[in-house]
């Protein structure tokens, strides 16, 4: 017979990793029924500071209900694997090709980063939560922003809940792309000062255009009246068949904020 448990206090809710917990819906219909209240097994809840990774049920165990972390594969990614087989051959051959020119040495550095991401033998970080003993190997991740799809949906999941939480208000939004003709993509690809100076037309024809709006409206019509519009800019180098396109989403305040002067 299992010895059993208190319902958990919050405070020490850290300490309740695999143990069973108090279900407060079927306790509240026993509790008026007359009966002694059940527990059901509690998921990993520990809040000590180390990150976990997401949770399936491991049938081979003795215990058929206990949850076990699982690492991230990096051999189940196409692009992972694709660069295992035949980035070395590609690398040849496109030096053969084009008289001992090879790619740029950071996107090459890019390129074997993803190969290495997530891959304990190119290193890890053991971590051990003090609260439920679990042991874990945590292998490095490359943090790249080019080609790596687990950094970079991690990095993207990060900023689009910083932007909902804590950056953009409780109000409509417009997203606004601009492309470019095929023939200038590749100066804008290299020449970073030029991107920046047509990001900042772009932003500034956007923005004169809420103005515009707002002075239509009679938003302006009072002495004084300044306008605040808001936007988020994004440079994207590629297209959906992954060559190069560099274009600009432009994510905007569907609106503008009339002050009736500067600091109100």
């Amino acid at each position: 017979m299992e010895p059993s448990v208190d319902p958990p206090i919050e405070a020490e809710r850290r300490s309740w990793v695999g143990k069973r917990v108090w279900n407060t819906d079927e306790h509240d219909r026993e509790a008026r029924a007359g009966q002694r209240p059940t527990y059901s097994v509690l998921a990993p809840v520990c809040r000590a500071p180390v990150r976990l990774h997401p949770m399936r049920l491991d049938p081979m165990r003795r215990d058929p209900m206990r949850l076990e972390p699982v690492r991230r594969d990096p051999s189940r990614s196409v692009v992972n694997r694709v660069l295992r087989e035949h980035l070395e051959t590609f690398l040849l051959r496109l030096t053969d090709e084009h008289g001992g020119r090879s790619l740029p040495a950071y996107v090459e550095r890019e390129l074997r980063a993803v190969i290495a991401c997530g891959d304990v033998a190119h290193g890890f970080c053991r971590v051990r939560c003090p609260c439920c003993a679990l042991d874990l190997c945590v292998p490095f991740s490359c943090k790249s922003r080019g080609f790596c799809p687990s950094c970079g949906g991690r990095r993207m999941a990060e900023l689009a809940a910083h932007l909902v939480d804590g950056v953009i208000p409780d109000v409509p939004t417009r997203q606004w792309v601009l492309t470019v003709p095929i023939a200038l993509r590749l100066h804008l690809a290299a020449d970073q000062s030029l991107c920046r100076d047509v990001a900042s037309a772009y932003i500034d024809a956007v923005f004169a255009s809420y103005a515009r709006g707002a002075r239509s409206l009679g938003a302006l019509d009072t002495p004084g009246s300044l306008v605040y519009p808001g936007a988020v800019n994004f440079m994207q180098r590629f297209g959906s068949n992954l060559g190069l396109n560099v274009h600009l989403h432009l994510l905007t305040l569907d609106g503008v904020y009339v002050a009736d002067g500067p600091g109100r």
